[in-house]
């Protein structure tokens, strides 16, 4: 085997051993998953692993980074659809309804309840959270303020201050369900953003 050869098979196995843990930490907590349980839900065993990331938490963050850029693909793909900016609006609520095909793996990971468990642990995770969580405002209030300035919503609106209220109804939306697995409360919270965006 050539060295580009070996090169590509090594990323490749790599990057399976990332989508292979990616469900079981979106699942359990990215904290809360064992060495063991990685050993079972990728069929390599730790000296493997190893060979391969650094330590336990080399592996969560590339997890970590694999499933936010997941979750940033899809929304994306929705939003590429849409023709206006409140139909862009609601396909970043539609991600995240309990029904959509665009869930991601396991049941996903809510940024907020991702954030708490990060700022217990560790400091890094935590600032990673929190930079999806900006650019997801940053992403949401360029929406809005493109909206008002096409007249499409009213111009006395705060950009930045609606952003941040999608982001927590459809943030506790998926807390709230995942926690009382119910979807009916989360469904709730999620039509509630609907609601605003439709009176914006």
């Amino acid at each position: 085997m050539t060295l580009i050869a070996r090169s590509k098979a090594r990323i490749e196995t790599r990057e399976k051993i990332i989508k292979d843990c990616a469900a079981l930490m979106a699942e359990q907590g990215y904290c809360n998953v064992s060495v063991p349980e990685i050993e079972k839900a990728t069929g390599k065993t730790k000296a493997v692993l190893y060979g391969y990331f650094n330590n336990r938490y080399d592996i969560t963050m590339a997890v970590l980074d694999h499933n936010l850029q997941q979750s940033k693909k899809a929304i994306d793909e929705l939003v590429s659809g849409c023709t206006d900016n409140r139909s862009k609006l609601n396909a970043h609520i539609q991600f995240h309804h309990p029904k959509t095909e665009y869930t991601l793996v396991g049941n996903g990971c809510p940024l907020f309840s991702l954030a708490i468990e990060a700022g217990a642990v560790h400091e890094e995770m935590r600032k990673k959270v929190a930079k999806a969580l900006l650019l997801w405002k940053q992403e949401l209030a360029e929406i809005i303020q493109t909206g008002i300035n096409n007249q499409e919503f009213r111009e006395d609106l705060s950009a930045e201050d609606i952003a941040w209220q999608l982001i927590s109804l459809i943030e506790s939306a998926s807390i709230i369900s995942k926690t009382t697995q119910s979807l009916k409360p989360g469904v709730k919270l999620l039509n509630q953003a609907k609601n605003l965006v439709a009176n914006l």
